[in-house]
């Protein structure tokens, strides 16, 4: 099948992969001259964005920023702390997964209670 094109060479040949030059974008015009749209945000990038987020609260009379995930953890430890039960097992869960990771140092805040000081009450408790 050879469809030719006046303007253009004769011996272009129109067929798959090949559309009629007519037809194709012309040089230095961009098909998409708007550009690509921007993309809407999807679940993990709000989780990040809210999760994130720096809170300044106050903890044994110190202002302390930490990230909502942080205050999350600590708000769990605390539950923990004080015996609630299903706060014990999801802080157990917690440890659980840290024992399996490689733990970052740098940003575990200082104010969080290290896993042995959660744990070792209520190991004297079983004894």
């Amino acid at each position: 099948m050879s469809n030719y094109d006046d303007n253009d060479n004769k011996n272009y040949e129109v067929g798959f992969a090949k559309p009629p030059k007519s037809t194709q974008f012309k040089k230095g015009k961009s098909g998409n001259p708007n550009g690509r749209p921007k993309a809407s945000k999807n679940l993990a990038t709000i989780y990040d964005a809210v999760f994130n987020a720096l809170e300044t609260v106050t903890i044994n009379g110190e202002k302390i920023k930490a990230t909502r995930k942080e205050l999350i953890i600590l708000r769990i430890c605390s539950a923990a702390i004080n015996g609630d039960m299903r706060a014990i097992r999801e802080f157990v869960k917690m440890a659980e997964k840290m024992d399996n990771c490689e733990p970052d140092l740098m940003h575990i805040p200082a104010f969080l209670p290290s896993r042995s000081e959660v744990i070792k009450p209520f190991e004297e408790q079983e004894r």
